[in-house]
């Protein structure tokens, strides 16, 4: 979480989607976080108050802590498989809690819990927090430093997903102010900053895809010299989708 509180100029950045991107290639072996998002089978979401398909006991589920779950159908009405945000957004401008509701989200943070988890050194491992974002919200914790994020969709094919990076804001003093995201959604407004669509096409062979410049865009601060940033939300639709995989690779920051 930064320390300072200040006015984010918004900037309209260009759409960046799976389907359009160069591939990554063969990804060298170093220092990286494989994170697995997994549409669970037995989980569907109908309403806005989502499913919670674990009744908030899937820290239990003997997998890796590198898995967070998702609803294998979220509660939007739009086609997940169609090109760019759905439901009226556009990147760039402000989305209604309404909107969100009809998904989950994965709130990424740099704040260390209280009280730690045994095991883990933070804030300078990435670590799942949360696995279970079926009850609305999973939490990442992503130390603040500089990434390239790879990703690719796995499963049976015809299965679409889409990853909505979303900054929050307050009314500080009467002027809009960027904060961090809370949980509840109860922040005065969210904007997009930036769309993955993840589709797992029948016939086409899975490939990494580089998708840094939509899921850790300028706008979230992460990496940008300061102390922390504010914690934001990746926001998931899926359709279908098994298996998303996330690559994050740690990389050297610009001097």
């Amino acid at each position: 979480m930064r320390k300072n509180v200040f006015v984010f100029a918004l900037a309209v950045i260009m759409l960046y989607v799976v389907s359009g991107v160069a591939t990554a290639g063969s990804l060298k072996i170093g220092n990286h976080y494989n994170l697995n998002v997994i549409g669970f089978a037995q989980c569907t979401q109908s309403t806005a108050d989502g499913p919670d398909c674990f009744n908030g006991n899937a820290g239990d589920i003997q997998t890796s802590g590198h898995t967070i779950f998702v609803p294998l159908k979220t509660a939007q009405e739009w086609d997940v498989c169609g090109t760019g945000p759905g439901g009226g957004a556009v990147e760039g401008e402000a989305v209604t809690v309404a909107w969100l509701q009809k998904g989950v989200r994965i709130l990424v943070s740099d704040n260390c819990p209280t009280p730690i988890p045994a095991g883990t050194d933070c804030p300078n491992d990435i670590q799942v927090l949360d696995r279970d974002a079926t009850d609305g919200t999973a939490k990442l914790l992503l130390p603040d430093g500089c990434y390239n994020i790879y990703a690719r969709a796995l499963g049976k094919p015809g299965g679409c997903m889409d990853i909505d990076t979303i900054i929050c804001y307050d009314l500080v003093n009467d002027v809009l102010t960027q904060v961090d995201c809370r949980t509840d959604l109860s922040n005065d407004q969210f904007v997009m900053v930036g769309h993955v669509d993840v589709d797992r096409i029948k016939g086409v062979k899975p490939s990494w895809h580089n998708v840094t410049s939509d899921l850790l865009p300028v706008e979230t601060g992460v990496g940008s010299g300061d102390t922390g940033y504010f914690d934001f939300f990746w926001q998931i639709f899926n359709q279908n989708l098994r298996l998303l995989q996330l690559r994050i690779d740690q990389v050297d920051c610009p001097q």
